[in-house]
């Protein structure tokens, strides 16, 4: 696999005695042959605000538990129809709520408004959740492709991904949530990726990590798996100082097949073999980190089974995605343990 050379950014600004923190979009350029050639940061669009450096009035209480939840979930071609059917809805908004963050894919909107109204209702319920999407979406731009046999306006929607997270345990630095580019447009639906740290501990001691939220075709898994491994790179040598990062989403293939196409040193599924679809028998649906590196990683996960905590029937279920919710569970602490500092983890907001 060809390495990666990543330039360095620069992105910080003094104006008006604050900093503007610039989003920015990875572009990985290949040649006809597939052969690396060059990554391309640049300028994206949406909010800039970073993770704040300690605790103001804004912010909302903080959850005392010693661990986090993080899990994805693909909502299968999740829009405003599937939003207003209130069986579905009513799943959504009481299954998300049980992670503290969540990476879904397969949302396929004109623009973000669907995640808007989903974290609506949510929050209705007495939580406090927010949502991230990338650039593109942020600006209300939507690619339109028309598949090979494939009709409707909603198919027609390429799919984009968002976090959903609870804002009373997790902060997000908007100003890292981009989308990778490639510019052979190999990917189908760009990787999105942010930073967040949890609440709570100081933020010298607080769990940092990045998210790289995969969801691939499964019809060209192999090519898009192929790129992941300098996505990872760029996202771990970006110049944050951060080597948690962690790969989750729809791989669209099996745990093991996944790790060896994307081809990553340590890299550790946390799901194993456990099916991740309803009737199915493969891990599509998977959480992969370098294990030596996350070691805020406590060792526990699972697939939310559905049907059973939900007693759903079998069509109910599927009404809303074949996919089940995989979550693992980490130290709201850097390290795994109150105290303990990062070697060279920043303590002032991320730049």
């Amino acid at each position: 696999m060809p390495k990666l050379i990543l330039p360095v950014l620069l992105v910080t600004m003094v104006a008006g005695g604050g900093y503007f923190y610039a989003n920015y979009d990875v572009d990985i350029t290949r040649d006809a042959d597939g052969n690396f050639q060059s990554v391309k940061v640049s300028a994206g669009g949406g909010d800039s605000t970073p993770i704040p450096t300690a605790p103001s009035e804004e912010q909302p209480a903080v959850s005392p538990r010693n661990t986090i939840r993080i899990a994805t979930f693909n909502l299968a071609a999740f829009n405003e129809d599937k939003l207003a059917d209130h069986r579905i809805s009513d799943i959504l908004v009481s299954v998300l709520p049980q992670f503290d963050i969540v990476a879904v894919q397969d949302i396929r909107a004109v623009n973000q408004g669907v995640m808007a109204q989903l974290v609506e209702r949510i929050n209705a319920t007495g939580a406090q959740f927010d949502y991230a999407v990338g650039p593109d979406v942020q600006r209300g731009i939507v690619k339109r492709q028309a598949n090979q046999g494939v009709v409707g306006p909603y198919e027609m929607l390429e799919p984009y991904s968002a976090f959903l997270f609870d804002k009373t345990i997790i902060e997000i630095d908007r100003s890292t949530v981009t989308s990778v580019k490639d510019t052979a447009e190999r990917f189908r639906c760009d990787p999105l990726i942010a930073l967040f740290r949890v609440r709570g501990p100081e933020p010298a001691q607080a769990f940092t990590f990045k998210l790289i939220n995969v969801h691939t075709d499964p019809r060209r898994a192999t090519v898009e798996l192929d790129l992941l491994d300098d996505v990872y790179r760029a996202v771990r040598d970006g110049g944050r100082n951060e080597d948690d990062v962690i790969l989750l989403g729809d791989f669209g293939t099996e745990a093991d097949h996944a790790k060896q196409m994307v081809g990553l040193p340590g890299i550790t599924s946390t799901i194993g073999l456990v099916p991740t679809t309803i009737g199915g028998l493969l891990p599509v649906d998977n959480i992969l980190l370098d294990g030596r590196a996350t070691t805020e990683f406590t060792g526990r996960s699972e697939v939310f089974d559905l049907i059973g905590q939900l007693n759903l029937s079998l069509p109910t279920a599927r009404a809303l995605s074949e996919h089940l919710p995989v979550w693992a569970a980490f130290s709201r602490y850097e390290g795994g343990q109150a105290g303990h500092i990062a070697a060279g983890m920043p303590t002032s907001t991320p730049q």
